[in-house]
This record gives structure tokens, sequence and C-alpha cells, in this order.
């Protein structure tokens, strides 16, 4: 193997691992929000059936359940946008004329062009540009899902204290 297929073998492993861990993240922020929407129907459940969440005598038990509501509502919105497609639909045309990999490019070539295009040009420079493309969308979802899982546990240690303290006031 020359150092051309070498390189371009070894740019599809990259830009395999890269799918993976998007994959990943996904997965990780589709859980993360499942667990914002648990705890959002327990705050709601035990607010409305006048359960928990009804002893507002003091003002510091309004802070704690405002503080509360909204990190996690801040965590739903951190694991949506993680799980959330990242298609950049308006650079996909315009970029498909020199692109192929990224299924966005893909969908705006003929497959005679396509073919032609694949025996005839280098495929490294494309791969190198995806995998840095493919790293940019993975870090920025590892991001959002990282500040989702922080935002659910704060308003866990909320949610916590005013439930401790509602029981003293």
């Amino acid at each position: 193997m020359g150092k051309q297929e070498r390189a371009i073998d070894n740019a599809w492993k990259i830009h395999d691992a890269q799918l993976d861990w998007t994959a990943k993240a996904d997965a990780k922020a589709a859980f993360a929000f499942g667990l914002d929407s648990a705890v959002i129907a327990a705050v709601v459940a035990l607010f409305s059936a006048d359960k928990v969440f009804h002893h507002f005598s003091h003002w510091w038990l309004i802070v704690l359940f405002i503080l509360g509501s909204v990190l996690i509502l801040a965590g739903s919105i951190s694991s949506a946008i993680g799980v959330a497609p990242r298609l950049r639909a308006k650079d996909a045309k315009h970029e498909s004329l020199s692109n192929h990999i990224y299924f966005g490019h893909a969908c705006h070539w003929e497959a005679t062009n396509l073919e032609a295009s694949l025996r005839n040009e280098d495929l490294l420079p494309q791969l190198s540009r995806n995998i840095i493309q493919a790293a940019v969308v993975s870090w920025k979802k590892h991001v959002a899902v990282t500040w989702s899982i922080r935002f659910t546990m704060a308003s866990g240690v909320v949610f916590a204290a005013y439930l401790v303290s509602s029981r003293f006031a």
C-alpha cells in the first residue's frame, strides 16, 4: 500500500471514529432529554397534586423553585441542542460542487457525474475537510450534552434544597 492509499485508509478510519463519537453524543443527549423530561413531569405532578411544591410561605422557597425550574429547562434545551441534527442545509448545495462524502453534498450530484468525479479526483482533500467538519459537529454535540447534565444535576440539588427547606419553613 502506497503513501496515498495509506493516507486515505487512515482518513476513513478517523472519519468512522468521528461518526461513532457523534452517534454516542446523540445517544447521551437522548438519555439526558429523557431524564430532564422525567424531572419536569415529577415536578409538575407534585406541584399540581398540591403535594410537595406548594409551600411558598417564604421568599427563598419561591427563589429555589424558580431556580430549579430554570435549570431543568436549560438542561432540556441543552439536550435538545445536543441531539438536533446538524445538516448545514444552506451551505450544502454550494459546497457540493467540490464535495460528495457528506450525504448533504452527495444528494445534489447526478450518478454519472459522481462516478466520473470518484474516478478522477483525489479523495484525501475531501476526507480531510469532512473529518474537520464532523469533529466540529461532534464537539458541539458533546458540549451541549455536558451542559445538559450539569444543568439537570444542579436542578436536582436545588429541588432537593427546596424539599428540605419547605419541611422546616
